[in-house]
């Protein structure tokens, strides 16, 4: 359920305030440390390596004593034993369009969203971060409007980007217009959010889960498009939604990063299918030859999806590849694979893998007690 978590986590964080200062503690599974801002408790949690969690009571807890957090190039920031960093504040002047990947030589693990809080303008009913003397990033809204586009200019600044959770959960709108100012989308910027968005030339960045779990139609995708994130477009199991069907606004181009076709986004620069949307396959899924990786969430929450073949120049399943296909009842999982992550196939409990005696992908299997045949087997009976 790492995704059910991460999406909780994203909207929680998405309503925190600014931390200050912190005093560390260890807790039996990992570490915690508490801290305390305008007259409330904070509790930040680490589980294993990876694994953050973030609470709030509103109260001053008794034994509750604040500590001091290290700082770096205007960081605010908490260390785990194993030398990881949680950033907790921030004190510049202008938002970072993306957060640092080490500070002091140390890993950045996790970025609240509640650092930069103390940068959050307002101009109507838009929320906004400046990002320099002339450009700001789009970070709320409060309107109720249902038919909305994005404004392209707010207190004299330019928007030229959608933060991340920016509107998470907001269902006020319909229909969306991102105008060809905005450059890129964050992540979860639009999660559960309008039906329909109209995309324009410029944009050339979209965050991972971006559109996830909108009941969207069809999506036109601009040939500006750079970077595409982990599956934008995909459904989640909580959410009632459907994947749009994309395409290319410029059909006479061609986009040198990225191409759809057969119900399929992929990245032409790494070969990594990005979306599977649907399309005329029906039930029966062909991946085409060349497809090195499954990336993450490209097939979840896919009832309709019966059978996969995967080509032999798949390499790698990715984290919730295929979570949630309820119905899918056989893969063949070729030699060339070396990597499947654990969480590929969670919840497709009728699913039986083919695969070839002595592989990496038989290993994979008995690993997590999935059924499985080799190719000279057959199926198992209805």
């Amino acid at each position: 359920m790492k995704k059910m978590f991460r999406l909780f986590l994203a909207a929680l964080l998405a309503a925190a305030v600014a931390l200050p200062s912190v005093c560390g503690s260890l807790a039996e599974d990992g570490e915690e440390w508490i801290f305390i801002k305008n007259g409330e408790t904070y509790t930040i949690d680490l589980y294993g390596d990876n694994w953050v969690s973030y609470s709030v009571t509103g109260k001053v807890e008794p034994d509750a004593v604040p500590s001091p957090t290290q700082t770096a190039d205007d960081y605010e920031y908490l260390e785990s034993r194993g030398g990881s960093v949680i950033i907790v504040d921030y004190h510049g002047q202008f938002k970072p369009v993306s957060a640092p990947q080490t500070l002091e030589g140390k890993p950045v693990l996790h970025i609240l969203n509640s650092a930069y809080s103390s940068l959050l303008r307002t101009s109507g009913d838009f929320q906004y971060y400046p990002l320099s003397s002339t450009e700001g990033e789009l970070a709320g809204y409060s309107g109720s409007a249902r038919i909305l586009t994005l404004p392209q200019q707010l207190d004299g600044l330019t928007m030229v980007g959608v933060g991340d959770n920016a509107f998470s959960w907001n269902q006020q709108a319909e229909v969306i217009e991102i105008p060809g100012s905005y450059r890129y989308i964050g992540e979860h910027a639009f999660y559960y959010s309008a039906q329909y968005y109209v995309l324009h030339e410029g944009l050339e960045d979209i965050g991972d889960y971006a559109f996830s779990a909108c009941a969207q139609g069809k999506m036109g995708l601009p040939q500006s498009l750079r970077h595409i994130g982990k599956n934008p477009f995909c459904k989640d199991v909580n959410v009632l939604g459907s994947t749009p069907i994309l395409w290319f606004l410029d059909t006479a181009g061609e986009n040198p990063f990225f191409a759809s076709g057969g119900g399929m986004l992929y990245s032409k620069e790494d070969q990594r299918l990005i979306s599977y949307y649907g399309g005329d396959q029906g039930s029966e899924i062909v991946i085409p030859e060349g497809i090195r990786t499954i990336g993450e969430w490209a097939f979840a929450v896919m009832p309709g999806v019966e059978t996969v073949t995967l080509p032999d120049s798949v390499e790698r399943i990715e984290d919730g590849a295929f979570m949630f296909c309820e119905n899918l009842r056989e893969i063949n999982l070729p030699d060339s694979l070396a990597f499947i992550n654990a969480s590929a196939f969670m919840n497709c409990l009728h699913l039986t893998c083919v695969v070839s005696p002595g592989s990496y992908a038989e290993e994979y299997c008995l690993e997590n007690e999935m059924a499985y045949r080799f190719p000279d087997e057959p199926p198992a009976a209805e």
